[in-house]
């Protein structure tokens, strides 16, 4: 089992802006998340 990430979020595109304080939260406790710009997008997705 991999350890890269501790929590996940997951959310609607309207959310984006409470999405990422939430992460930058966490974060600053060393907790590590994922989110959806945590990595690259896939071939023809777009942000």
């Amino acid at each position: 089992m991999s350890d890269k990430y501790e929590v996940p979020i997951s959310f609607a595109g309207e959310d984006r802006a409470f999405a990422k304080a939430i992460a930058k939260d966490l974060m600053d406790t060393r907790v590590k998340t994922f989110t959806r710009t945590s990595m690259p997008l896939s071939f023809g997705e777009k942000t």
